[in-house]
């Protein structure tokens, strides 16, 4: 098996029992992100960077400012986020900010991509050998990351490197977009696996006996198999996928990151954790996926305006 079983594109009888409404929506939805898609394709870089922070001001005038100051004073409380961001309005600002960055970034990721390690990556010294090292072993290897700094970049650069590292993600919710986001990732060397199926769990065996890579975004709160774990003081719902696959298929667990110097340009950072089995996989998950999260916690304070304020990291409380 040459890749992982990407898109599940929807069977026309499907797609016909869609509602209406929600056809008509979606099909809107896919028309306009390619028209803008397009449209921001023919503008050079510099142009979009001046864009990008137009549109942050822009976002910080919508519900979003408030929402991403809310998490902010969750997980900061009253004190300051950062010497940088002296209060949780500034901070949520400038994480609007980013997220427009971000975007403008992923316009120019298919020009960047024949010099993208050369020109648009600031790789920190040891952290190619220690990649060597890894790969060298032969096991599987899981990578657990979050969304910081700019997550498909970083996807790319992996590639870019000769890396064979699958994405683990969920499929999105119209086929049509589906369909464009796997050709776009796919044009970068990005593979996606969609999880929830037995072929995907069958074919991340098969990648990661050959000593492949898997990536998994472990920093939201979404309805998949999770444990509670400390963020920023508070018990988050965590997703267990990167440590249960790691435990499962005896890979290689690390933590990968990056975030933004300037931009187009990206550093980032690598951290392996042993798996230190005790014989019971449930436990050792729980306490790999609090590992995990305290790493990616840490990450997250150097960079405060790189990571998605917006989204309601708490919004599932623990049991009673």
């Amino acid at each position: 098996m040459t890749g992982p079983p990407v898109v599940q594109r929807p069977r026309r009888a499907a797609a016909r029992r869609k509602p209406l409404r929600k056809r008509i929506k979606h099909g809107i939805a896919y028309v306009l992100l390619r028209a803008v898609w397009g449209t921001l394709s023919l503008l050079p870089a510099g142009l979009l960077e001046r864009l990008a922070r137009v549109l942050g001001t822009l976002l910080a005038l919508t519900p979003l400012r408030a929402a991403a100051v809310r998490n902010i004073t969750l997980a900061y409380g009253a004190a300051p986020p950062s010497e940088r961001f002296p209060t949780a309005d500034a901070l949520a600002r400038a994480c609007l900010t980013h997220y427009a960055l971000t975007l403008m970034e992923a316009v120019c990721l298919d020009r960047w991509q024949p010099h993208l390690l050369q020109a648009h990556a600031s790789i920190p010294a040891g952290m190619p050998e220690l990649g060597q090292q890894i790969m060298q072993r032969g096991r599987g290897i899981v990578v657990a990351t979050g969304h910081i700094g700019n997550w498909e970049m970083m996807g790319r650069g992996i590639a870019a490197a000769g890396y064979d590292v699958w994405s683990l993600a969920k499929a999105p919710f119209d086929g049509r977009v589906a369909r464009w986001l796997e050709d776009w990732r796919l044009r970068g060397g990005v593979k996606i696996a969609n999880r929830g199926s037995q072929a995907t769990l069958r074919a991340v065996k098969e990648h990661l006996g050959r000593g492949g890579g898997l990536g998994a975004l472990v920093d939201v709160d979404t309805p998949v198999k999770s444990a509670f774990v400390p963020f920023f003081g508070t018990p988050a719902r965590t997703p267990t996928a990167a440590a249960d696959l790691a435990l499962r298929f005896d890979a290689t667990l690390v933590v990968m990151w990056s975030w933004r110097e300037r931009f187009g340009v990206h550093s980032g950072a690598l951290v392996e954790l042993p798996l230190g089995r005790t014989g019971d996989d449930d436990a050792d998950a729980v306490r790999l996926t609090q590992q995990v999260t305290a790493v990616l916690e840490q990450a997250i304070r150097a960079h405060p305006e790189q990571w998605i304020w917006t989204h309601r990291r708490w919004k599932t409380r623990p049991p009673a």
